[in-house]
């Protein structure tokens, strides 16, 4: 999802922003995507688990953290991977 949002982070700011996010084909599809996962992985409990998973993947943020605070998305990418980690037991 970073990568995507590194490619195409203006059209991403277009589509995906504020309450427009929720309600879009895209986000929709990362949901599921994700939600999949977290019950595959045995999280307790998916459904809450799934939007709380793909805040840290809004354009807005991303584009805060790499364009006003200048962090890499290297930097960005490994610093999600901890939390990402964390959602499912045993890991």
């Amino acid at each position: 999802m970073l990568d995507l949002l590194r490619r195409h982070l203006p059209l991403a700011l277009g589509a995906e922003t504020g309450p427009a996010r929720y309600t879009t084909g895209a986000y929709a599809f990362w949901r599921l995507h994700v939600r999949t996962l977290l019950e595959a992985g045995g999280a307790d409990d998916p459904d809450a688990l799934t939007d709380i998973a793909l805040g840290p993947l809004a354009p807005e943020l991303y584009d805060h953290q790499r364009n006003t605070l200048g962090l890499s998305h290297e930097r960005i990418a490994e610093s999600l991977s901890l939390p990402a980690r964390r959602l499912l037991p045993g890991r």
